[in-house]
């Protein structure tokens, strides 16, 4: 056989491999059981492989590995692409601290910081203490309640005539997520988002001009046993089990915010597990790799033992009010037990004043490969790069 010839069949043979990984990857989204066989394995490319093929899917280690980078490199821009060689240079060089195992009691301690008080006392976070484990409650900052209003502005224009609390009842699933999904640009073209994340930094103490946010996305969360589950932004989503945020590439100085949109019902907050948040946990990251999975193989990593679920804190939140604790901390969704679709708004933060601090909890447990730099945003709605 002639070198061309050799070619021709090599170039073949990679195509029908590249074909077998775009089935699998599709399949992985449509098909809940194989996303639940694939917890039980690290996320590296030869375990996936090896996965695939018990599924009946052909393509080797080598085929997902060059396909991925691949995708990278296609799909990734410039700045991101030279923000992942920055990484890789310093994991290559030891300078990307490796988890470090810790199994100790927690000492957490919830906070209220009340817009309604009478007090003349400064509504202040304290991030630090945050960071160490706690969680904080904010009840009705004025910007909160201005969010959540924009938030229900966009979501009744999308989905009216029907109430988005039963929309889920009235439509078919295409019409649904087209809605979703107009809703979702809505709300990224949203210019009030900026000013009104600014002056909620402004409430709670936190410097707008040394802070980023992530821009606000919307949680719908369907009754119990629905199938699609909900949504997460335009991504089809459900109820959470547990997991670290951390386990994703969060920045371990990340701040998680979580509150309602439209009233919860009883035991609808989420639920954060501070038992855990100086114990490391079995979870399937390994292998799991920040840049390919914004591209091709989205596959979370998820737990991989039992964890008791049984006392968490999960302080009853009116609208207006929301939730603030570490993205280091174990959390997990409660079941939606009502015949309504449970609306919810989340966003993150990210100081920069915090970043390398000594309260900054340490990697336990994230095994993977990355931090998440892009999305990101300045007070002024400027996207920019969170640098490592």
């Amino acid at each position: 056989m002639g070198a061309n010839e050799q070619q021709l069949l090599d170039n073949f043979f990679a195509g029908i491999a590249r074909d077998s990984i775009s089935s699998f990857i599709q399949a992985v989204v449509e098909q809940p059981q194989l996303m639940e066989g694939l917890k039980e394995i690290d996320l590296v490319v030869g375990a996936v492989a090896a996965f695939a093929r018990t599924k009946g899917f052909a393509f080797s280690a080598d085929d997902l590995e060059t396909f991925l980078e691949d995708r990278v490199k296609k799909k990734l821009d410039v700045a991101e692409l030279d923000l992942r060689r920055v990484f890789q240079d310093r994991f290559d060089r030891g300078k990307i601290p490796a988890p470090v195992f810790m199994n100790k009691t927690a000492a957490t301690k919830e906070h209220v910081l009340d817009f309604t008080s009478d007090s003349d006392a400064p509504c202040s976070l304290d991030r630090a203490e945050i960071l160490k484990g706690d969680v904080t409650v904010i009840r009705q900052a004025p910007a909160i309640d201005h969010l959540t209003s924009v938030l229900r502005e966009i979501l009744e224009e999308h989905f009216k005539p029907y109430d988005p609390l039963v929309a889920h009842e009235k439509l078919n699933a295409v019409s649904y997520k087209m809605r979703v999904e107009a809703a979702y640009e809505a709300l990224l073209a949203e210019k009030q988002i900026p000013p009104i994340l600014t002056a909620f930094m402004k409430e709670i103490g936190v410097p707008p001009d040394q802070t980023v946010f992530e821009w606000p996305g919307i949680r719908l969360t369907f009754p119990h046993g629905s199938e699609p589950q909900g949504y997460y932004r335009t991504t089809c989503s459900g109820s959470l089990p547990p997991h670290r945020d951390t386990w994703y590439g969060s920045p371990r100085q990340q701040l998680n915010l979580w509150g309602p949109i439209y009233p919860l019902e009883t035991n609808g907050t989420l639920r954060v597990l501070s038992a855990y948040y100086c114990r490391s946990i079995k979870n399937s990251s390994r292998g799991y790799d920040v840049w390919r999975n914004a591209v091709g193989l989205n596959l979370p990593p998820m737990l991989r033992e039992h964890v008791d679920i049984s006392n968490p804190i999960a302080p009853p939140l009116a609208m207006g009010d929301v939730m603030i604790f570490a993205a280091h901390h174990l959390h997990h969704s409660a079941l939606n037990q009502r015949k309504t679709t449970r609306i919810t708004f989340e966003f993150r933060l990210l100081c920069k004043e915090d970043k390398g601090a000594n309260y900054v909890p340490p990697n336990i447990d994230y095994f993977g490969f990355g931090e998440i730099y892009k999305g990101w945003f300045q007070n002024d709605g400027k996207e920019v790069f969170h640098k490592p």
